[in-house]
């Protein structure tokens, strides 16, 4: 009688799964209705296609997802994301792998699968990103992320707001040209004056761009005083535009 024996072909499974003869313990789980059980064992052994045959041979849709997610979770809590991952992903369930490596810190791995699975929601991943970590003062993971992001303009303005007047200079320079370096050179020097800014405008050679852009503005006292302290060849092309 099946029913009678059903429980003994259970025990026998367990016994052959810890004498490692797999093959007869997964076939005794089968005989004793328990595939979940052949299941679970052959994910422990990342026996990934053999887990998923049998999965789809003898439980519900609805079974096999309950029965990986909650196996992706047990291996969640012991540090194997990368298994974990894979279940979630063989029954459909990409966002929880994606939360997954975002409750964990792997923003590496949350984009690549954001980038795989939902790329319509990838610049948000790394805006997302980008002010997270610039809250916490990793500003140059920040930039990378804003600058992903196709948003340089904020990680020029988290620069700014940080007083990190080198980079912000660099990151206008690289991807804004001229034009976004002017921009920054006088927001530097409106910030800490004309005294102190002048050293990073002649480091980075912006002071003629800085002094063009201040005439361009109107901001004539800001053009006339640079002019005076760093470059006195400009100061009549300052007088003839005021």
């Amino acid at each position: 009688n099946r029913e009678v024996s059903r429980p003994y072909y259970k025990q026998l499974g367990h016994h052959y799964e810890d004498a490692n003869s797999y093959d007869l313990a997964e076939q005794c789980y089968v005989a004793a209705g328990v595939p979940q059980l052949a299941v679970e064992m052959h994910t422990r052994l990342c026996h990934w296609e053999i887990a998923h045959k049998i999965a789809m041979s003898y439980m519900s849709e609805g079974e096999v997802g309950l029965l990986y997610i909650n196996q992706a979770q047990k291996l969640e809590t012991q540090g194997k994301l990368r298994d974990a991952e894979k279940l979630y992903l063989t029954v459909k369930e990409k966002d929880l792998a994606i939360n997954m490596y975002k409750k964990h810190r792997r923003f590496d791995d949350m984009v690549r699968l954001v980038q795989d699975h939902r790329p319509d929601l990838l610049k948000e991943t790394h805006q997302f990103l980008a002010q997270t970590l610039e809250m916490e003062g990793s500003f140059a993971e920040a930039e990378q992320h804003y600058i992903d992001a196709l948003e340089w303009h904020s990680a020029v303005n988290m620069y700014r707001s940080n007083e990190l007047w080198d980079d912000a200079i660099r990151v206008a320079k690289f991807y804004g040209g001229l034009g976004a370096c002017k921009r920054v050179t006088v927001a530097l020097l409106m910030a800490i004056g004309v005294n102190e800014g002048s050293k990073y405008l002649l480091k980075h050679a912006l002071v003629e761009a800085a002094i063009e852009h201040s005439t361009e503005t109107s901001q004539f006292d800001l053009a006339f005083r640079l002019a005076t302290l760093c470059m006195t060849k400009k100061l009549p092309d300052v007088h003839l535009k005021h």
